[in-house]
């Protein structure tokens, strides 16, 4: 799991269209839990596990969302997740509020529909332990939460491209947590990819990467476990979109960020 605590998420208000006056549905809620990652962190049942394991750095736990929401309102959920600050202003250290920024009204009511038809259960977990070497660079500057970085994150978004604004969107809310703020991936062996190069890939190659984790000439690649655990939930309209908009960017010869 990468460590959202060091160096993440971005970007000022974005102002999303109003919620339409449909009735909130938790099973989509559900679905966006998978996609988003919200079960991969806090369980099926939002109870929470350990996520960070190292004395020198970070020992976290995902958050018992199960007992800690019901004493939210629905717009604290909304500000933690678009913000990563908690109702007292407080900041969260380990989640990709720069992916989760880009989720929109609708999405947001269903989710929280979702989150609310769980019931209470399980235990509490402690705070976050920050070891000496992340006290020190947190002294420093060089490591903030994610809200720390939220402004300086978006504004290395992908600038958006005439008629894929929702393929857009969808990147960043359903990628850009591996694939970072701007979507370039990162450098080292085994690290997220620029999604650019999946602009190759035939759009059913593409359905099957992001369903499975499995590439074109058949080979597992490095995102298997999200595919499986997550992905999978995606709609074929998402997974279009977001090929449709990678094919984009592709075709004008840009490289992200643009």
């Amino acid at each position: 799991m990468r460590r959202f605590w060091l160096k993440m998420v971005a970007a000022t208000a974005i102002a999303f269209p109003a919620a339409a006056a449909n009735p909130a549905n938790p099973a989509n809620g559900e679905r966006l839990a998978y996609t988003m990652g919200c079960v991969s962190c806090h369980n099926r049942d939002m109870t929470g596990h350990l996520v960070e394991e190292d004395p020198e750095r970070l020992v976290a736990w995902s958050t018992n969302l199960s007992r800690r929401l019901p004493g939210w309102r629905d717009a604290d959920i909304a500000r933690a997740l678009r913000t990563g600050k908690r109702p007292d202003g407080s900041d969260i250290w380990v989640m990709p509020v720069h992916s989760f920024h880009w989720i929109n009204d609708a999405e947001m009511r269903d989710l929280t529909a979702f989150l609310r038809s769980v019931p209470p259960t399980g235990v509490d977990h402690p705070p976050a332990v920050f070891g000496p070497r992340a006290r020190a660079a947190i002294a420093s500057g060089k490591a903030k939460p994610p809200a720390g970085f939220l402004a300086e994150d978006l504004a290395r978004a992908p600038r958006p491209l005439p008629g894929h604004g929702e393929g857009r969107r969808l990147a960043l809310l359903i990628c850009g947590d591996c694939h970072g703020a701007d979507l370039k991936g990162y450098e080292g062996e085994g690290a997220p990819a620029n999604l650019l190069v999946a602009s190759a890939y035939t759009l059913p190659d593409f359905a099957r990467l992001l369903r499975n984790g499995t590439r074109a000439d058949g080979s597992a690649s490095g995102m298997t476990e999200y595919s499986r655990d997550r992905l999978f939930k995606l709609t074929d309209a998402e997974i279009r979109r977001i090929w449709n908009y990678l094919r984009a960017n592709a075709a004008r010869g840009t490289k992200l960020p643009q």
